[in-house]
């Protein structure tokens, strides 16, 4: 497939890019700067062009692209960032609209496990929403407005709602980030919450290659929860990280709170996820 991608240059698009490379599909990814940066492998580029601004888009997409893959959201990792209400919604609709109004067939964008609030336990996709925080609120409203859209466009909308991932290349604010940048400063400790709070992690290329899967999976639509399905406690996580690399770091847990805008609790059913990826396989 031909596929346009933006979000291309971040952590998670990074990742999604190399996946579809992979896979021999052809890759143009839309980003801010004119020149195509250095560093990305061979694909396609626009330049110029910031969600919100789409004229840097042909009029008629759908004769370049046959699928795309929305990432690209401004203001994170501040999850309560009016921004996301106020830019976002409007931006990310305006370029789907786009898309799908110019032939684009088939469209995945990425949501947010936080559209499902302070809900606990298994999370499967017909938990109503219930977002409580800016980033979920935006990204819950994105995906009923586009929704209704297709009221009006004939278009498949696939929403990939993600959870927690971590890898090479995350904010530097992520989890992941501070504990290996502490083990390669040869710190003595590295001080976190206590880390009992159940998560639903998955390691970034993991997570490019369920995405990856969806969009090429033909009867993919709707609301796709992308996630490992197992509850981890954080310090699980961290214990795991540390035993990988193979540091002498002491792990000062109770230093921090947990977060005020998450459950204790809470991790995502792959049953959906699943069942597509079986019926592409055995169709295959």
């Amino acid at each position: 497939m031909r596929v346009l991608v933006t979000g291309g240059t971040g952590f998670i698009g990074r990742h999604v890019v190399a996946e579809l490379i992979a896979r021999t599909h052809e890759v143009t990814i839309v980003g801010r700067d004119r020149v195509k940066p250095a560093d990305l492998p061979p694909v396609n580029w626009i330049g110029g062009w910031d969600l919100g601004d789409d004229a840097a888009l042909a009029n008629d997409p759908g004769e370049q692209f046959d699928a795309a893959i929305h990432m690209a959201w401004a203001g994170l990792p501040d999850y309560r960032n009016i921004r996301h209400v106020e830019e976002n919604v409007a931006a990310g609709f305006r370029l789907v609209e786009r898309l799908a109004a110019g032939g684009v067939a088939r469209i995945l964008v990425t949501g947010t496990c936080l559209e499902y609030g302070m809900s606990e336990g298994c999370l499967a996709e017909d938990r109503p929403a219930d977002p409580g925080i800016a980033y979920g609120i935006a990204k819950d409203a994105l995906r009923r407005l586009l929704q209704q859209l297709q009221d009006k466009i004939d278009f498949t909308l696939i929403w990939a709602r993600l959870f927690y991932t971590y890898g090479e290349g995350q904010n530097p604010n992520a989890l992941y980030s501070q504990l290996m940048h502490a083990i390669r400063s040869g710190d003595e400790s590295f001080a976190m919450s206590n880390g009992d709070q159940l998560r639903d992690f998955l390691p970034v290329s993991h997570l490019a290659e369920r995405l990856v899967n969806l969009l090429e999976c033909p009867q993919a639509q709707g609301i796709v929860n992308c996630c490992s399905g197992k509850p981890t406690s954080v310090l699980s996580l961290v214990q795991h990280l540390v035993a990988q690399t193979g540091a002498k770091i002491r792990l000062d847990t109770g230093r921090y709170p947990y977060p005020d805008f998450e459950p204790r609790n809470f991790w995502g059913s792959t049953a959906k996820y699943d069942a597509l990826v079986q019926s592409d396989a055995a169709r295959s």
